[in-house]
């Protein structure tokens, strides 16, 4: 049976929910207790339905602004405390209980508000659930590309192991037995790095942090174990004695010119491809990124807001772009018209071919900011030509570079 409400609520409620997608299922009626219940959102006022709606609050009392719970009690009698309150459990029934003997009316309401958290939290929810919400909601706030790498982690080294335990009953114990099974894994007969056993533990805490936050789990067991692996902060590159090697061993022209670009730019791979005419003044050498090619073939916005930029290139390397275009003459517009296959194809090819060592072709990347700093340039220059979003982390990626750098100065003072 649908509540019944006022026509002025059932106006407001009908105004509300026709902005929110999917529409969730609303009881409006006075005396009702309020909270989301499985999908459902229950309120007892048409302001309590829109504070729900949009701050995605559990709880909310519009004369006790801010807290989002009912007030605590003073018991004159004892001097103490009490907390008297209604609430509804993870299977939609409303209670009302009570608890007294509290020192201060704070402990009282900290009381109230995890003794709700853990009402509504579902003990039979499996891990497996928790991922797939959690997988719903993340698709909607990262970048597709960071989105698929998260999600291909977890499926391939969590979900089989935890996906069926109620997450009520992952314990530290169960997450320090996944540990140590995740150490032992091995990829084609080789380990995992360090990096990417602590890629995959982190990831994994998010989870169990989004199940703290929003699902009524008690707490992320993995901050009892702590994580694994460490940050292998050394990164690889060539210098620019094995990339003149490589490039030699690159005879198709677009590739050449496109890896000469990643080298002498800086730019990631995604940035390079995604590229249009629009995007270009060869007049000066000027390219502006403001989008990126996906590995499922979409363009979409760049990473972060300051991947936004436009650089400068050398005068060969932009005039062998140029060139290149020209001779393409593709409807596209796109500079590079390829794929990230194809590159992945012709950069393995050149590698094997010039016997350089065989990196990731973000090495080329790195290749470019080393090659800055070995220069000379401003840390704060080279961050801005790379797109980081600050300094900070231009010096954690490359930290062993600068210090290589000051080695050679001091090399070079010597000889004063």
């Amino acid at each position: 049976m649908e509540p019944r409400r006022s026509g002025a609520e059932a106006e407001f409620v009908e105004q509300l929910l026709a902005t929110v997608t999917p529409p969730p299922f609303i009881e409006c009626h006075a005396g009702v207790t309020h909270g989301l219940v499985g999908g459902r959102l229950i309120a007892d006022t048409p302001k309590r339905i829109k504070v729900i709606l949009t701050d995605k609050r559990l709880y909310h009392n519009p004369a006790q602004k801010g807290s989002g719970f009912m007030p605590a009690y003073k018991d004159s009698k004892k001097g103490t405390w009490y907390a008297k309150f209604r609430y509804t459990d993870w299977q939609g029934n409303r209670k009302e209980t009570t608890k007294r003997g509290f020192p201060t009316k704070k402990a009282a309401k900290e009381y109230e508000e995890e003794y709700k958290r853990k009402a509504q939290s579902n003990p039979t929810m499996t891990f497996q659930s928790l991922y797939e919400i959690y997988v719903e909601d993340m698709k909607q706030r990262i970048k597709e590309s960071s989105f698929s790498s998260i999600n291909n982690t977890l499926i391939k080294h969590a979900l089989p192991a935890l996906g069926q335990i109620p997450i009520s009953e992952i314990t530290p114990n169960v997450i320090r037995k996944w540990q140590n099974n995740l150490s032992t894994y091995t990829n084609k007969g080789k380990p995992l790095s360090p990096t990417s056993i602590m890629n995959i533990n982190r990831r994994l805490s998010t989870v169990f942090n989004f199940g703290v936050r929003f699902y009524g789990l008690t707490k992320n067991p993995m901050h009892v174990t702590g994580t694994q692996g460490k940050n292998e902060k050394r990164v690889e590159f060539w210098s620019k004695e094995e990339f003149d090697t490589f490039i030699a061993a690159v005879d198709h022209p677009l590739y050449n010119a496109l890896f000469n670009l990643l080298f002498f730019s800086g730019m990631r791979i995604g940035e390079a491809l995604a590229l249009t005419s629009d995007d270009v003044d060869f007049s000066i050498g000027k390219y502006t990124i403001n989008k990126t090619l996906a590995y499922n073939g979409k363009i979409t916005p760049p990473k972060t807001e300051s991947s936004n930029r436009a650089i400068t290139l050398p005068a060969s390397t932009n005039q062998q772009i140029e060139s290149t275009f020209e001779r393409l003459a593709v409807d596209s517009g796109r500079i590079f018209p390829t794929n990230y296959s194809n590159a992945r194809y012709h950069y393995r090819k050149a590698i094997k071919i010039s016997e350089v060592r065989p990196l990731q072709i973000h090495c080329l990347r790195h290749a470019h900011a080393s090659l800055l700093i070995a220069q000379g340039v401003p840390i704060t220059a080279i961050s801005k030509r790379l797109g980081h979003t600050s300094p900070k982390i231009t010096l954690s990626i490359y930290s062993h570079a600068m210090q290589d750098s000051d080695e050679n100065i001091a090399a070079l003072l010597d000889t004063l």
